[in-house]
């Protein structure tokens, strides 16, 4: 009979699973909304960000929680660095196509497990690795199938979603330390959008962007960026990686190209061949195979 502690355990593990996933979902829509609004990328995450804070605040002054001054000090990394991933990822997706910039990310994986498994402890199993690499091989699928347009600067898209994913990878590594030190989901998400929105503020500046020029349609667009992929995309990633290894995170979040690609398609006229239909059959079979593997055979954190 399993004991009270390990019932407790599997609970947690279940739940950030669950998280992890129900994450990704959200994250499945961020390059299309962003894709579609016409106002500049930087203009775009500047009101992006504003309306996350807000809506943050507005969340912790209606729960009554409070952040201690020592939880946001330890979140530094995510002040200082998550409005570089922004303007990373986002303006890449301009320059070149939306599935280009997700095949890229979505190599994360392949860098963030082996550097778990050597910086943190966490043992991935053969199968597990295994997964990855298939899963990774399903999204090469999904782009090299993709013959249509691949954007007004294709070199410098590709070379920005190179740096963006060295910095992604970074960034997961460094959460799942934060996460297993005991950061507070909430104090770690407040840190990254309030130093996301001094850092694209900053850079929309410089570049002498008019931060008025929102049409009125893109309005709901950066709304759901804000409170979709923004709070609740990343709210759910950062509390599941206290419950699940930061591998096996990556492995879930190869999801989100699969979404990104069928928004694309359906959403922005982006085309969808066959292979691409192959591509995303195999990421869904390889991530619902790790995560199954996950929940009946748990391994190390």
């Amino acid at each position: 009979m399993p004991t009270p502690s390990a019932t407790s355990s599997d609970s947690r593990r279940t739940a950030g699973l669950a998280a992890a996933c129900i994450g990704t979902v959200f994250w499945g829509s961020a390059a299309v909304l962003g894709k579609a609004v016409d106002a500049h990328a930087l203009v775009m995450l500047t009101w992006r960000q504003l309306i996350a804070i807000f809506a943050l605040g507005a969340f912790l002054a209606a729960t009554r929680q409070r952040i201690a001054i020592d939880q946001l000090r330890r979140s530094w990394y995510a002040a200082a660095f998550f409005g570089l991933h922004l303007i990373g990822f986002f303006q890449a997706a301009r320059y070149t196509s939306v599935a280009i910039v997700v095949l890229i990310y979505a190599l994360a994986p392949v860098l963030i497990i082996p550097l778990a498994a050597l910086r943190m402890g966490e043992r991935p199993t053969k199968a597990m690795v295994g997964l990855a690499i298939v899963a990774v091989a399903g999204v090469s699928l999904v782009v090299l199938g993709d013959t249509g347009d691949r954007g007004s600067r294709p070199l410098i898209g590709l070379l920005m979603s190179v740096g963006n994913l060295a910095l992604w990878v970074w960034w997961n590594l460094r959460l799942k330390r934060a996460r297993m030190g005991g950061v507070d989901p909430l104090a770690w998400l407040l840190s990254a959008n309030v130093g996301g929105f001094v850092v694209v503020v900053i850079a929309a500046l410089v570049a002498g962007e008019d931060l008025a020029a929102v049409e009125a349609s893109d309005w709901w667009r950066i709304a759901a960026l804000a409170i979709g992929s923004g709070l609740v995309g990343h709210g759910l990633n950062t509390w599941a990686l206290r419950h699940i290894p930061v591998g096996l995170a990556s492995i879930i979040g190869l999801g989100e190209p699969v979404l990104s690609a069928l928004g694309a398609a359906l959403f922005l006229s982006e085309s969808l061949h066959w292979p691409q239909s192959l591509g995303i059959a195999i990421v869904i079979a390889a991530v619902a195979l790790a995560v199954a593997r996950e929940r009946h055979e748990p391994g190390s954190r």
